[in-house]
């Protein structure tokens, strides 16, 4: 695997990989990551960049689903409004 993946979602998975434990334990905690659109919508010639970012989605979907109430889990996905037409 490339750096671009290893940065975009191996990093998220090793921090909530980090901090779950404790998080369970007591019941409680935040966690809050930053993703992007291209992870959604895609974009042209950034498949390397756009396939971490939707798997972290998809992490994120699932911890959603898996951790006990009181856990916050959320994704920020930030859209560069001066590139739209």
């Amino acid at each position: 695997m490339g750096h671009c993946y290893y940065v975009n979602l191996k990093s998220v998975f090793n921090f909530t990989k980090a901090v779950q434990k404790t998080m369970l334990q007591n019941r409680k905690g935040s966690i809050v990551n930053l993703s992007s659109v291209v992870g959604v919508h895609g974009n042209a010639g950034q498949s390397n960049y756009s396939a971490p970012k939707q798997e972290s989605l998809g992490l994120l979907n699932r911890l959603l689903s898996n951790w006990a109430l009181g856990i916050f889990v959320a994704m920020q996905l930030p859209l560069d409004l001066s590139s739209q037409k």
